[in-house]
């Protein structure tokens, strides 16, 4: 085994701006590059909207990151068989690219970073062909965990079953979802790497504040409840009756959809309007300059499968700031932040408690700056992308010297 490690890293998620996905990639990739390795993205799924691209170069560079999309187009179609055929041809052009390279120099390990069956035993009949070693990110318990109909429990069961067989090594982002996979007893290699983000991407800026009040910000994907966004939405017009000069400000896609119709309601009824800034999708490069400057950063998750088993790479980022947060008692979250030391934690699913603490950090500025300061440290001792990609490191090597 070379001592420099060729890694490629299959992913349906956008690229280079995007989410929690994205973000995780590039944090444990830059931090696998500074170790001396190389390191190359294919997005099989297109990914971007028409109206507005995140994204707009189909292949390039990126702090050393080469990355391209395989499919056609990065144009998502609106066209739902459109857009099955455009995935699925995707996944069939990742075999002659990743074929190419390893012509050119040998691929050490295959990191899949997705949900899809289809792509995941298609690129498990490669790696067997070619000797690479295949390897799972997962930061989430199994979707399929959620269906509920007959024909979607039986599926459920022949992924759980089968397609984790197919993998030489999960590395997992928490504990509990570490648990899960030693329970299932396969024979494939587990290992826990925490959330990863970039701290130096949060530290203070040479930019002027885009909003010139005062405000509150969440960061993340509006789409159903994922993030309790309707329960802090609540806990704001509680706050907004004492602090009637207070802003939110909410960074992220607005999907036109009911889950949003839901969002707009809310706010007209109470009366918030105009202190509710909506920021739309926006480049990653520019997520940091409106977290930089918020009061605070708030997180209201509720309680439920996806919070048990995941942690928010959003959390990270907002403690990577040095900003007080404002996050619910979910999953993992309480293993690292203790409540008014590194964070204010209220009870999850409950807007009332959730508004008291963002009265406290309102209440006692030089309390709350002391809290993100230490919630900060928090991000640099357990979630720094350059102490886990030493880890990530260790357990690529370990699978490749293991099998």
């Amino acid at each position: 085994m070379s001592e420099i490690l060729n890694i490629v890293i299959i992913t349906e998620a956008s690229f280079p701006n995007g989410f929690g996905a994205t973000n995780r990639i590039i944090a444990y990739s830059k931090g696998l590059l500074n170790l001396g390795h190389k390191v190359r993205v294919i997005c099989y799924r297109p990914t971007e909207d028409k109206k507005y691209k995140m994204n707009d170069q189909k292949m390039g560079k990126i702090d050393g990151i080469m990355f391209e999309y395989s499919s056609n187009t990065i144009i998502r179609y609106n066209n739902k068989l459109l857009r099955v055929i455009s995935t699925v041809t995707g996944i069939i052009k990742i075999f002659p690219t990743i074929v190419k390279y390893n012509r050119n120099e040998k691929i050490d390990a295959l990191i899949f970073v997705s949900n899809s069956a289809l792509a995941a035993i298609s690129l498990y009949a490669f790696t067997r062909f070619y000797n690479i070693k295949y390897i799972l990110e997962k930061s989430e318990f199994p979707f399929v965990l959620q269906h509920k109909s007959m024909v979607g429990k039986l599926y459920g069961k022949f992924y759980i079953n089968n397609i984790y067989k197919l993998f030489d090594g999960i590395f997992c982002m928490t504990k509990t979802l570490y648990d899960y996979f030693k329970k299932l007893k396969y024979e494939i290699k587990l290992c826990h790497i925490p959330m990863t983000v970039e701290i130096e991407r949060f530290s203070k800026i040479e930019t002027k504040p885009i909003i010139n009040n005062e405000y509150f910000a969440y960061c993340g994907d509006m789409r159903g409840n994922k993030d309790g966004l309707l329960d802090l939405i609540e806990a704001f017009a509680v706050v907004h009756q004492k602090f009637p000069k207070i802003y939110l400000v909410l960074i992220g896609n607005t999907p036109d959809n009911k889950e949003h119709e839901k969002i707009i309601s809310l706010i007209k009824n109470y009366n918030l309007k105009d202190v509710i800034i909506f920021t739309g999708k926006i480049k990653s490069n520019e997520v940091p300059n409106y977290l930089i400057y918020a009061k605070g950063l708030l997180l209201a998750r509720p309680n439920n499968m996806q919070a048990q088993g995941g942690f928010p790479t959003k959390l990270g980022e907002y403690l990577a700031t040095g900003n007080p947060v404002v996050v619910t008692s979910v999953g993992e979250i309480p293993v690292y932040l203790k409540d008014m030391e590194t964070a204010y934690i209220s009870e999850s699913d409950n807007p009332s408690k959730f508004a008291n603490k963002m009265l406290d950090l309102l209440n006692n500025t030089s309390k709350a700056m002391q809290i993100g300061k230490n919630g900060q440290q928090v991000a640099k001792n357990f979630f720094s992308s350059v102490k886990q990609s030493i880890i990530l490191e260790k357990f690529i090597k370990e699978i490749i010297t293991f099998n």
